[in-house]
C-alpha cells in the first residue's frame, strides 16, 4: 500500500543530510536534519511546521540559516525547532548575529523546544525583546514518548536520545494518526450529496462521540452516528517514518533505535562507513554498513533509505548500497523521493 508520506532527500548521500516528509494532499512539512539546504525553494521551505534537529554539529544545523531567513516576514506561519539541550541559545547566538534595527519589519513566530532527558522545555523569541529567547514552560518527559504534536493533521512527533560519541544525538519517529475515508460508492448508495456535513461525520467519530448521536445529512434528515461510520466510512493505518543519523555503534545505540522505530513504514538511517572501516565508525561515533544493516532487520521498516554517508565515499556510494542490502536483508533498500530543485515550489 501507497504510503501518505512523501519522503524527500534534497541532497546526495554524501550530501550534508536533510530529509523532507510530506504528507500527501497537505500543505505542509515536517523537517528532519537542517544540512544544506539550497536546493530546497522558498515555498518549500515556508510549508515546514516543525524542523526536528538531531545535533548541532554544522553539518545538521547550518541550513536553520536559511530557514529562518525564509521565515522572516511571515508570521503567520509559525515554526517550532526541536532539538536536544543548549538548542535555544544555539539559535539565539545565529540571531543575534545580525542587525536589527527596523525589527517591525521582521516579524517571526518562532519557538525551540529543548528535549532533555527527563523533560521538554519550550524557549520563545519575541520581537519586542529583540529575538532573545525566554523560558515559556517545562513538562517531564521519558525517552521514546511523544515530544510535538500537529493536531489539526494528525501528526505526532516522538524523539529517542542516542549518545554521538559523548553528545547527544536524538532519532525522531512521525506517526500519522489513522486514515478515516469516505466510501463513495457507499454515498451514491445512500443518495447522499457530499459536502461539509463529511467532516463533522469524521470528527464526531475521532472524537468518540456516542453511536446513537445524531447526525444532520443533506435535505435536513438526520441519522444515527453509528450507522453512518458502518455504512460509509473506511479507515486505513497512519503513515509512520523513524529518521536517525550520528550514532556511535554501541549495542545500547542499536537496541534502543531498533525497538524505537519497530515496524516503521520507512526508517531513514545512516550508513556512514563500508564494513572495512568499522574501526573510524567507533572512533567516529558513527554506524557502518554492518551495523545499520542490523539494525534494520531488527527494526523490520517496510523499506531502509540510507543516507549521511561519509564524504570519503563520494562516487562509490554504489559499494556502500551493495553492501549494506546485503546486511539489511530482507529488508528492502530503497532511495526517497528525489526533490527537483527546479520544481519542488
Amino acid at each position: 500500500m501507497k504510503g501518505s508520506f512523501l519522503v524527500e532527500l534534497p541532497n546526495p548521500p554524501c550530501g550534508d543530510p536533510a530529509v523532507i516528509v510530506r504528507p500527501r494532499n497537505r500543505g505542509l512539512a515536517v523537517l528532519a536534519e537542517a544540512g544544506d539546504l539550497s536546493r530546497v525553494s522558498p515555498r518549500r521551505l515556508l510549508s515546514v511546521r516543525v524542523a526536528l534537529v538531531s545535533h548541532f554539529h554544522v553539518d545538521h544545523a547550518y541550513g536553520l540559516a536559511r530557514l529562518l531567513r525564509v521565515r522572516l516576514g511571515h508570521p503567520e506561519r509559525p515554526l517550532s525547532i526541536l532539538g536536544p539541550p543548549g538548542s535555544a541559545a544555539r539559535v539565539a547566538h545565529h540571531l543575534a548575529g545580525y542587525l536589527w534595527n527596523l525589527l517591525p519589519a521582521y516579524p517571526l513566530d518562532l519557538a525551540v523546544l529543548e528535549v532533555h532527558r527527563d523533560r521538554l522545555e519550550t524557549w520563545t523569541f519575541p520581537r519586542e525583546a529583540g529575538f532573545d529567547p525566554v523560558r515559556a514552560g517545562s513538562r517531564p518527559w521519558s525517552a521514546g514518548e511523544a515530544v510535538f504534536e500537529i493536531e489539526e493533521e494528525g501528526l505526532l512527533v516522538r524523539c529517542l536520545p542516542l549518545d554521538h560519541g559523548g553528545t547527544t544525538s536524538l532519532a525522531w519517529r512521525i506517526d500519522e494518526e489513522e486514515g478515516l475515508h469516505v466510501d463513495p460508492d457507499a454515498l451514491a448508495r445512500a443518495g447522499l450529496a457530499p459536502g461539509p456535513w463529511l467532516g463533522e461525520l469524521k470528527r464526531l467519530v475521532r472524537e468518540g462521540a456516542p453511536p446513537g448521536s445524531l447526525v444532520e445529512l443533506p435535505g435536513g434528515r438526520s441519522a444515527p452516528l453509528g450507522d453512518l461510520e458502518r455504512e460509509l466510512l473506511f479507515r486505513t493505518p497512519g503513515d509512520t517514518v523513524a529518521v536517525a543519523c550520528d550514532l556511535s555503534p554501541t549495542e545500547e545505540n542499536v537496541g534502543a533505535l531498533a525497538r524505537f522505530a519497530r515496524n516503521v513504514r520507512t526508517l531513514v538511517l545512516e550508513a556512514y562507513y563500508r564494513a572495512a572501516d568499522a574501526a573510524l565508525a567507533r572512533e567516529h561515533g558513527h554506524l557502518a554498513t554492518p551495523e545499520a544493516g542490523r539494525l534494520a532487520r531488527e527494526a523490520a521498516p517496510g523499506r531502509l533509505v540510507p543516507f549521511h554517508f561519509s564524504p570519503r565515499y563520494e562516487g562509490k556510494e554504489g559499494l556502500l548500497l551493495d553492501e549494506l542490502r546485503r546486511f539489511a536483508a530482507p529488508v528492502p533498500v530503497s532511495s526517497a523521493t528525489p526533490l527537483d530543485p527546479c520544481s519542488n515550489g
